[in-house]
């Protein structure tokens, strides 16, 4: 980075300079700055993004893939984006950083951490049974349903199903703040440690209502960055420790934080991995030759104050290998117009990117490999 000219007050004689007299503004000198950044991971990443968003004929897409073990962001991209070697292109619109600048309701990603709460509370465990029949339920004047009625199930159909009524029912036997403290503690509702420009911290506020505190456990009723979301879920793949990300290589941050307990943590990336599996919402997240745990999300977008009947934001946020994470992936399209669930759009883009991810880092297997599969 450029360095600042200082000004030294001289006494000249003539045009011979006689005596430095005293140092107005002091010199600042240039330094080196190194991200953790990786460009072949950009490249690809960015790639498979602007595949997406023009296949989907999509408003945006973004991502970002961090290392779990250090919190160090290796890849973060969005698209449209611009040519920095043309800068007529670009323009308010395509040069938002939408991974910390732009704010959204998350939807089903959330309810990792509606199980963490769950767990953390000592009203629930792993095997508790939590009725979901008839497959819907009612808070107030509104039915919040289920895909299907998946009768009595635990956790880990609570996420391999992605059960809105197993959530609700999670959320009403917790304090009144349960779900939004678990939330804050995962480092939603305020900025991430990177610093960057247009950076938002998001809204997460205590529930005011029953009908709130409902919803906040299946993703509505906050707004998170996808910064935010890739944070929380290193967080679980790092066995319950929440590590600040960082771009700016050996800066310093904050120490690392506790959040839940190891069991509990691997407990629910044990959880995810049956969502990539058949039954789960996303088989086509798999990769060959890992266990790869992930969570879907697809909400419904606010156009004019009120929620669309036919625009959505799928997210795919995920982890691998699930038997010991090192890689956190997180993809997001905004308003896909082919396809309408994660499962078909951001969960194979994860796939492909977490694959070369893995092979670039030269990752080993923690499952045999499939040799009839690519």
């Amino acid at each position: 980075l450029a360095g600042k000219s200082g000004k030294i007050l001289t006494f000249i004689a003539g045009k011979k300079s006689v005596e430095e007299l005293k140092e107005i503004t002091p010199k600042v000198d240039g330094k080196n700055l190194t991200l953790t950044l990786d460009s072949r991971l950009q490249y690809i990443l960015f790639e498979a993004l602007s595949e997406l968003g023009q296949v989907q004929s999509a408003r945006s897409s973004s991502g970002i893939v961090v290392d779990v073990q250090t919190g160090d962001v290796v890849a973060m991209s969005s698209w449209p984006s611009f040519n920095a070697n043309n800068l007529n292109d670009r323009t308010a619109f395509n040069e938002r950083n939408r991974v910390v600048a732009d704010v959204f309701e998350p939807g089903s990603v959330m309810k990792p951490f509606t199980v963490a709460a769950a767990l953390k509370s000592g009203k629930f465990n792993v095997n508790t049974p939590i009725n979901t029949s008839p497959g819907s339920i009612s808070i107030g004047d509104r039915q919040i349903r289920d895909a299907g009625n998946y009768g009595v199930i635990t956790m880990s159909k609570l996420i391999q199903k992605s059960s809105n009524v197993a959530s609700v029912k999670i959320a009403l036997a917790l304090p009144n703040n349960g779900i939004a403290e678990m939330q804050r503690s995962f480092g939603f509702g305020k900025k991430t440690h990177l610093n960057l420009h247009a950076e938002s911290s998001g809204v997460l506020k205590n529930p005011t209502d029953t009908g709130v505190r409902a919803t906040m456990a299946y993703g509505y009723g906050q707004q998170v960055t996808l910064a935010q979301l890739a944070q929380a879920y290193v967080a679980l793949g790092n066995n319950g420790v929440l590590n600040p990300l960082r771009i700016i290589k050996d800066e310093e941050r904050p120490k690392p934080v506790p959040v839940i307990s190891p069991e509990h943590a691997k407990a629910i990336v044990m959880m995810m991995k049956a969502v990539t599996e058949e039954g789960g919402t996303a088989p086509s997240a798999a990769i060959n030759g890992y266990h790869v745990a992930g969570k879907t999300g697809t909400s419904r977008r606010i156009v004019k104050g009120k929620y669309s009947q036919n625009e959505y934001r799928n997210i795919f946020a995920g982890l691998a290998p699930a038997s010991n994470p090192r890689f956190a992936v997180v993809i997001l399209v905004e308003d896909p117009k082919k396809d309408k669930y994660a499962g078909k759009t951001v969960a194979p883009v994860f796939a492909k990117v977490m694959k070369e991810t893995l092979r670039l880092y030269n990752v080993p297997f923690d499952k045999p490999l499939d040799v009839n599969k690519n």
